[in-house]
């Protein structure tokens, strides 16, 4: 019954010897192992039940919410896989066994949370995410995820049909990003993949339809056409390279079909936090880059590096503020001064 997205009552008659919907609880259940086999939108999973199989909520696009009992030790194949509508799970401490892609495609996940005494699974410092304890790999995440330092890897669908995913952060901690680490993610607009990355995984930014700026500080260039597709337009996007390895990024697919290519200095790692000699301050923070100590009336405007206008403003109670993206370059005019500012 996977994809069966409008189901709201499975019944299994009382007399079945193989298969129960006990306590009413709108499910198929294998009898003999207490597994559950199909969900729908109304399913209660029982206290009885031990794992939920294969499939067993896949393409549920109406289910909203879960209570995942005590009782549960493991979560199947693709579990909950296209749950489009569901915003928030929790893992008891008992699951010691989430199976491949739980909960890809979940595009409505706003929170994350593991029992803090799971075994096997943490979501550490309210990161929003299951992090595999042992190995600090990030197996799942969710629009308000955060990657906390002392991960080193990005799980194979991690991000997978995200697509309210805007910007992440992905510390220096992390060496690799997984097959499909980041596919569907079509609000992502900007990422940087720091120098401690030396690996990434096949259709890692496949169906990113809205990237923009990519800041690639690898070190070792991977040549791999699977990275992105033609639903991501790199064409029309920013690539950030270091300085010296530019021409090797220039000339290495996929990175070659950039439609700009720049180069990133170190000079560029931090933004700009005070002009004295103008008396003001320019500081950044989630995507928004603030002017502040103008005069009332004093023009300021924001462009991106290839000279695209981002907004004009007049100072307003001394100052001036614009959207401009996490991670990513700008220009910002300040009168006749200019300033080049990485935005955080």
């Amino acid at each position: 019954f996977a994809g069966c997205s409008s189901l709201e009552s499975i019944v299994v008659d009382a007399n079945n010897p193989v298969y129960d919907s006990r306590e009413g609880c709108n499910a198929i259940i294998e009898t003999e192992q207490n597994t559950m086999m199909a969900g729908c939108k109304n399913t209660r999973i029982p206290a009885s039940v031990t794992s939920l199989g294969d499939y067993c909520f896949q393409g549920c696009s109406s289910l909203t919410s879960v209570e995942i009992p005590s009782s549960v030790t493991s979560l199947g194949n693709q579990c909950f896989q296209y749950c489009s509508s569901l915003t928030s799970v929790e893992i008891p401490s008992s699951v010691t066994s989430l199976e491949n892609y739980c909960f890809a495609g979940c595009s409505s996940l706003e929170s994350i949370v593991v029992d803090a005494n799971n075994p096997v699974y943490d979501s550490r410092e309210g990161c929003n995410a299951i992090i595999e304890t042992e190995q600090n790999t990030m197996m799942a995440g969710c629009k308000n995820t955060r990657i906390p330092a002392s991960v080193t890897s990005l799980g194979d669908l991690c991000f997978y049909g995200c697509s309210s995913l805007t910007s992440i952060e992905i510390p220096s901690s992390v060496t690799s990003l997984g097959n499909y680490c980041f596919q569907y993610c079509s609000s992502l607009t900007s990422i940087e993949i720091p120098s401690s990355v030396t690996s990434l995984g096949n259709q890692c930014f496949y169906d990113c339809s809205s990237l923009k700026t990519v800041i690639c500080k690898m070190e070792n260039v991977i040549e791999d056409y699977s990275l992105f597709n033609w639903s991501t337009p790199i064409y029309k996007a920013t690539l950030y390279a270091p300085e010296e390895l530019l021409d090797i990024y220039k000339s290495a697919n996929p990175w070659r079909g950039f439609g700009t290519i720049l180069p990133w200095t170190e000079e560029l790692e931090v933004s700009v936090d005070e002009t004295p000699e103008l008396g003001i301050a320019l500081k950044t923070n989630n995507g928004n880059v603030v002017v502040s100590g103008l005069a009332d009336g004093t023009p300021v405007s924001c462009y991106t590096v290839d000279g695209r206008l981002l907004g004009k403003a007049s100072a307003d109670s001394g100052t001036a503020t614009f959207a401009a993206g996490s991670n990513s370059i700008v220009i910002v005019k300040v009168g006749k001064k200019s300033f080049k500012v990485y935005v955080k």
